[in-house]
């Protein structure tokens, strides 16, 4: 079953967040209960399919999957899926939103045509079905991994937000978040939230 459109329609022009300027892009962690992703497992703790990063921003980074939403996407919501689909092999058929991350990178201030110039609005979803088979892509490799072991990758194996925001996320909780990097990967400092209620930065 694919993932309808929502409200937050954008066509036309490469889409913005509200806020002007700002890029906005998805990202999707796939979680399962029990022994989600392998049948041998006799676990019962949950599981995430992160994907290593095989090429690009970001590379030999674990991460959920996702990335820009296009102007061609009808929401925000199915870009989610689009990206989801082409890089695990994977169509979510329950996606929901957790949280909003801002990056703000110091790219904008020492190069303006740096890929990283705008802020981005990063729109995380958890989804817990989806249909189809993993499949390792062009651009990420995936793997599951027990919930309880993602920490052991914070070990400079994941961007260094990631350690903040995903005890809200694996608790099921909603968040916002604004996170400033230097030299594209250290961190220097952030702002995170528990919130009551989220909203895409199209329909905030």
């Amino acid at each position: 079953m694919a993932v309808p459109p929502n409200s937050s329609g954008v066509r036309g022009e490469r889409p913005l967040s509200r806020r002007e300027g700002h890029k906005l892009l998805t990202l999707v962690l796939f979680v399962k209960s029990g022994g989600g992703g392998d049948s041998s497992r006799n676990s019962h703790s949950p599981r995430v399919l992160l994907g290593r990063k095989k090429r690009g921003f970001g590379q030999g980074f674990y991460n959920g999957f996702g990335g820009k939403v296009e102007a061609s996407d009808a929401s925000i919501l199915t870009a989610a899926a689009r990206e989801m689909k082409e890089e695990s092999g994977l169509v979510p058929t329950d996606l929901a939103l957790k949280g909003v991350l801002t990056f703000i990178w110091d790219d904008a201030e020492a190069e303006q045509s740096s890929p990283n110039a705008q802020p981005w609005d990063v729109h995380v979803y958890k989804c817990t079905e989806c249909e189809g088979d993993v499949v390792e892509t062009d651009e990420m490799a995936p793997v599951w991994m027990d919930v309880d072991k993602v920490p052991e990758l914070y070990d400079g194996r994941m961007w260094e937000d990631d350690q903040h925001w995903h005890p809200l996320f694996f608790a099921d909780k909603l968040f916002r978040g604004t996170f400033h990097f230097e030299k594209t990967t250290v961190l220097k400092h952030f702002t995170l939230e528990e919130v009551s209620e989220i909203h895409d930065t199209l329909s905030s």
